[in-house]
């Protein structure tokens, strides 16, 4: 008998000790049971983590039968070097070796990290795969790991990663990792705080609030820079989590947040205030609200004051007198106050009174033609129309990913003239390309445009979905076609769709992702073929 979590299997010596799948552990055991009673208790030397694939084993061993997938491939190995069985080991190898791939290696990876050590070969593959297939991960995936084995991925010579996912990744790693201790987490910090170069709007302020928690300056500054930079975007409310009134004091003063309106201000000091009203001193809190530039308030920012308790009377004062200038005068008006008054406060007045600038829309033409010269990605190719067209991924201002890249080049997809070169994803269930517009832009689509991606009239896109995102992981559908035949016209075909207005939103991340097979002679293609959007 053997015995094993609670299970008693009643086996036969002649099979588990003999034959070309014999296991030489039990060989052993088996010239002790005249002594020691015929049972061995294998609770204690398989690892709780094999015991669901231990049956598999012995029917491996009784009938040669062995049903293998990615999650049970590694806790199979570890009972074939346990029980000392070469053959089951053998047929685990040549499993990893013809199935180890994108999808497989997160799971391997996880088990050979559970089952270690002696997998090191096993887990120096899986990681390499990983990093060479970084981006087509969701973040969550790289949460299952312990932070040395994520830090090796991320400093991977083989690394193929965009700034853009390399940040959302460390920053969900330290989200989950909230509940560990002080120590571990301002470890964790500390090592991936280098990589999360293009923080996401929706990430910034959760970070900001950690490096001034962990007393990490030089990340502080670079999530203030983010912060501002996406504030349009951020959660107001997340900013109530600031520990160091200074710090929001800083953020809220600079002239270049990149805001949607000084309302937008109003609201995350009033939040702040309220929610930190316990800790924060007199003078703090008129600190905080010195940061509002009230001369810039619209109508319902001024009705929101009516409702707010302990808003300073002084700058209110300020705010309105030269709002009432500015409204009934003119600008000439306005800076002939800011003049005057300017010097009061120690000469915060005339800081207070200066306008930052807002987060800006561009505005574009409506489409005459597929194509035209009317379209974002042309005038961003372009500056304006104010130097000759350039691939803008090529020259930095745009980045395009792909799921998995099958022909051509990311450039391609955002290509204004047709450059005649196949470009699509590689074979796959929802694949993908997207174009990042970059954090100082945003967009607000009525239509858009696709040239079919190779020279023959195969692959044409049939079901797919344009969506719109302004951090890359929460995404909203702007539009969904399903069995559309409008790419027909053979090699680089184009066609236009309109858009219809989502709640006046703007985005700064556009996809086409693929929701039905592509038209081909194969009926299960699964490629975006895309040479221009």
């Amino acid at each position: 008998e053997l015995k094993l979590d609670g299970e008693t299997y009643k086996v036969h010596r002649t099979i588990l000790a003999q034959g070309e799948r014999m296991s030489h552990f039990f060989l052993t055991q088996f010239a002790r049971w005249e002594d020691s009673g015929c049972c061995t208790d294998l609770d204690h030397l398989l690892p709780e983590p094999c015991w669901s694939s231990f049956e598999g084993a012995l029917d491996y061993i009784y009938d040669g039968t062995l049903a293998l997938e990615p999650a049970a491939v590694i806790p199979t190995l570890k009972i074939a070097h346990m029980l000392q069985i070469p053959s089951l080991g053998a047929a685990c190898v040549a499993f990893l070796r013809a199935s180890l791939s994108q999808s497989s290696a997160p799971t391997v990876l996880a088990s050979s990290l559970q089952l270690g050590p002696g997998l090191e070969p096993i887990i120096a593959e899986c990681t390499s795969i990983m990093a060479r297939e970084f981006d087509s991960y969701p973040c969550e995936v790289f949460t299952r790991f312990p932070p040395q084995t994520l830090h090796a991925l991320l400093g991977h010579p083989r690394l193929r990663a965009s700034p853009e996912h390399l940040s959302r990744v460390a920053a969900a790693y330290i989200r989950s990792m909230m509940q560990v201790g002080i120590v571990e987490l301002k470890e964790a910090f500390g090592r991936f705080a280098p990589y999360m170069k293009e923080i996401q709007p929706n990430d910034a302020v959760f970070l900001l609030v950690q490096a001034v928690r962990l007393g990490h300056r030089q990340f502080r500054a670079t999530c203030l820079r983010a912060v501002a930079q996406h504030f349009a975007y951020v959660d107001i409310g997340e900013l109530a989590e600031i520990p160091d009134h200074a710090t929001l004091v800083e953020l809220l003063d600079d002239d270049q947040l990149a805001m949607r309106d000084e309302d937008q201000i109003l609201e995350a000091i009033a939040r702040y205030t309220t929610k930190q009203c316990g800790t924060l001193t007199k003078d703090q809190i008129e600190e905080c609200w010195a940061a509002c530039r009230f001369a810039d308030l619209t109508v319902a920012g001024w009705e929101r004051v009516l409702s707010l308790e302990g808003v300073p009377a002084w700058w209110l004062r300020l705010g309105m007198a030269a709002r009432l200038a500015r409204s009934e005068q003119g600008e000439a008006a306005y800076e002939a106050f800011v003049a005057r008054h300017g010097s009061q406060a120690g000469g915060l007045a005339a800081r207070r009174l200066r306008r930052r600038r807002r987060h800006s829309e561009l505005h574009f033409l409506h489409l005459s033609s597929p194509f035209d010269k009317n379209g974002v990605l042309y005038w961003i190719g372009s500056q304006g129309g104010t130097r000759p067209y350039a691939n803008p991924h090529e020259s930095g201002d745009v980045v395009v990913t792909f799921s998995r890249r099958g022909t051509g080049k990311e450039s391609h997809f955002v290509q204004h003239m047709n450059s005649s070169q196949d470009c699509h994803t590689d074979d796959e269930k929802f694949s993908w390309m997207q174009v990042d517009l970059g954090p100082s832009r945003s967009l607000r689509p009525n239509y858009y445009c696709l040239r079919h991606g190779l020279r023959l009239n195969e692959y044409c896109l049939r079901s797919w979905q344009l969506q719109g995102s302004n951090d890359g992981s929460t995404w909203t559908v702007l539009d969904d076609q399903e069995n559309d035949f409008s790419l027909t016209g053979g090699g680089f075909s184009t066609a236009a769709w309109a858009i219809e207005a989502k709640d006046g939103a703007s985005y700064r991340v556009f996809r086409i992702l693929l929701t039905g097979p592509s038209h081909s002679s194969c009926s299960d293609n699964l490629r975006v073929a895309c040479a221009g959007v």
